[in-house]
């Protein structure tokens, strides 16, 4: 949708809602939610109703919207309140950022919904959250790194008619593509950070896409490396695994930032010599699938070399279905 026609849906749906509170008087929270924060999520910001999670549960209760990528992860939370909750703010029309363990803390209704937010982003390990009685939107960064969240900033929209003076504004950080695109790092990032060239050190190293062969210093290392991590690599010491890693749903912030931009890769070697992507389909198990499923009817056979995490355990899983009529046994060693 163009920004001028998502600007005039915006208009409509707060002249229709106004006219609703006048003629109920006091509006639920509920009515809240359908009548003005649902449409303007949907309707005017864009976001994809298959990206919108509603009521979802964590320790402390029950998130009213969690917007996520189209690839189901993570982006903003969304605390909703009811239309006459007052959210009032300070006026300065020069600068609408305000520190969040400033002014805007003496809004105690205000400052609770802060506070009930963050704590939902840090259950649900998610960056960013939003709290809106549908008129007034605050917008902050609830999880970071660099600084207490306390310490940040909170972009201020504070009633219909200032989202309306400032919808370029609104729309630049909040719609489904601009939030897609990174525009909610852009306006939070981390007020140390340090802008860095970043290099991989496979670019500097000669020839290397050669296939690697081992040094004759291998035979002899091979029964150390064997003896100092044989016990860590091995499933059935279950005692060493559950003392030895730790699990942290704030955690899942930082990795899922580190998915966003490492990906493993198939050397230019093995590509060439005809080895092949196994990221299995929503349905299916991919290319492995496809090529699993002509090997069983070829009499000779194929041999399938599996290299790579244990995520090809759900391509099995996937190919068990696909080959019903057929025994696979499966070896997997770690």
């Amino acid at each position: 949708m163009h920004p001028d026609k998502a600007y005039e849906v915006l208009t409509q749906i707060y002249n229709e809602f106004g006219d609703f509170c006048k003629t109920r008087g006091l509006v639920s929270e509920s009515d809240t939610r359908v009548k003005i924060i649902d449409r303007i999520l949907k309707e005017v910001l864009i976001w994809p109703e298959n990206s919108i999670i509603r009521e979802e549960h964590v320790n402390s209760g029950f998130i009213d919207y969690t917007l996520t990528s189209s690839k189901n992860r993570r982006l903003v939370v969304v605390e909703a309140k009811r239309e006459n909750h007052s959210f009032e703010v300070p006026i300065d029309k020069s600068n609408y950022k305000y520190k969040l363990n400033g002014s805007i803390k003496t809004n105690k209704p205000l400052y609770d919904a802060i506070e009930q937010a963050q704590r939902y982003c840090t259950e649900n390990a998610t960056r960013f959250a939003i709290v809106t009685n549908g008129y007034a939107w605050v917008i902050f960064r609830a999880y970071r790194e660099d600084i207490p969240w306390r310490e940040g900033f909170a972009v201020v929209f504070s009633s219909a008619g200032e989202i309306k003076k400032r919808f370029i504004e609104f729309w630049n950080l909040l719609s489904f593509d601009q939030v897609i695109s990174g525009s909610m790092e852009s306006m939070f990032s981390n007020i140390h950070s340090i802008s860095r060239k970043l290099q991989r050190v496979i670019d500097n190293v000669y020839n290397n896409n050669r296939l690697l062969i081992r040094n004759r210093f291998h035979i002899q290392l091979s029964p150390i490396v064997d003896q100092i991590f044989g016990d860590i690599a091995e499933q059935g010491q279950v005692e060493i695994l559950e003392k030895c890693y730790i699990h942290s749903r704030t955690l899942k912030v930082m990795d899922e930032d580190l998915k966003s931009i490492i990906n493993d890769a198939i050397p230019n070697f093995a590509l060439n010599d005809g080895a092949k992507d196994t990221t299995p389909g929503k349905y299916d198990a991919g290319n492995f699938g496809v090529e699993l499923s002509s090997a069983v009817k070829d009499p000779e056979g194929s041999v399938f070399l599996l290299l790579g995490g244990n995520h090809y355990l759900r391509q099995i899983e996937i190919l068990f279905v696909l080959l019903n009529a057929y025994h696979l046994v499966i070896c997997e060693k770690h």
